[in-house]
């Protein structure tokens, strides 16, 4: 997973157009959601700070999500 960033200030690609890793996954493996509530019994994924274990279909995927490419609330 990539993520804009506007800062890179790179002469050869526009700002709004640099896109740098984010979060690893294996293709076509979502990663889930930050804000979606997990409601089954698998245990969240140990996360360091600034990320968010990610869930999808109401259990952790095991991803742990940069907080700043997390979905809006």
């Amino acid at each position: 997973m990539h993520r804009t960033d506007c800062s890179a200030g790179n002469a050869d690609i526009p700002p709004e157009c640099y896109r740098r890793f984010a979060l690893c996954a294996p293709e076509g493996v979502d990663p889930g959601l930050c804000h979606e509530v997990a409601t089954c019994e698998r245990v969240a994924p140990a996360c360091g700070t600034g990320r968010t274990p990610g869930v999808a279909n109401g259990c952790y995927t095991g991803a742990c999500i940069p907080d700043d490419v997390c979905e809006p609330l």
